[in-house]
């Protein structure tokens, strides 16, 4: 029968697996039940055991506490946590939805220029201090660049950055309204813009959009 194939796992009993590892995870960082902001990071750790790209770290898998928090309490029940990890998880749909809200930090339903640049802006100096803690942990046949100079050179490039950052804002705000609507915002996001950092032989990148989460392939940078 069909159980003989130990390949044929059903997706009832894969969802039932997932949701086993996200409720152990929220149960390893809650405290009285609930998961606070502070522990929020650990618990995105999850994602990366199951294979997925990492949002630890990063300003964009922060802003999901407060999309997660549908109660609106500053912290997330258990059920909270295992529907916000399976809807980012398994649908396409949401990721799309919950990378819209993390952005539209306002909430009126629209990506102002300024939102896009403070969220890019605060990626590529995340992306640049993972790469330090990444460099101090791994033995490299380099020397290796002190945390000021690494901090010092992002600082230096980052106007370069924000102004590609901004000229692509431009190409999608066809009508120069100065904010991208949810089918603007769409298209912006279903182009990959991961922020790559790299320093010889060692690389970071730091998701900016929930939409390719399922995707580890090494991309280029936007800059």
């Amino acid at each position: 029968g069909m159980m003989s194939n130990p390949q044929m796992v059903s997706p009832e009993a894969r969802k039932a697996a997932l949701v086993r590892k996200i409720k152990e995870k929220f149960i390893n960082c809650c405290t009285n039940g609930n998961l606070k902001f502070d522990k929020f990071n650990e618990a995105l750790r999850v994602l990366e055991t199951q294979g997925l790209r990492r949002l630890r770290d990063t300003p964009l898998g922060l802003r999901l506490f407060r999309i997660f928090d549908v109660s609106g309490d500053q912290h997330l029940s258990e059920d909270e946590f295992i529907q916000g990890m399976i809807n980012l998880i398994e649908s396409e749909e949401k990721r799309i939805e919950f990378t819209f809200r993390a952005y539209d930090v306002d909430g009126d339903g629209t990506i102002s220029k300024d939102e896009l640049l403070s969220i890019l802006e605060q990626s590529w100096i995340a992306a640049f201090r993972i790469l330090a803690d990444e460099l101090q942990q791994r033995k490299v046949p380099f020397e290796k660049p002190s945390r000021a100079a690494i901090d010092h050179w992002t600082k230096r490039q980052l106007p370069t950055f924000l102004e590609n950052v901004s000229q692509d804002f431009d190409r999608f705000d066809v009508q120069r309204k100065g904010y991208l609507d949810q089918s603007s915002f769409r298209k912006w996001l279903t182009t990959d813009r991961t922020i790559r950092a790299s320093i010889t032989g060692v690389t970071v990148q730091v998701a900016v959009s929930f939409y390719d989460i399922q995707d580890k392939a090494q991309y280029p940078s936007m800059g």
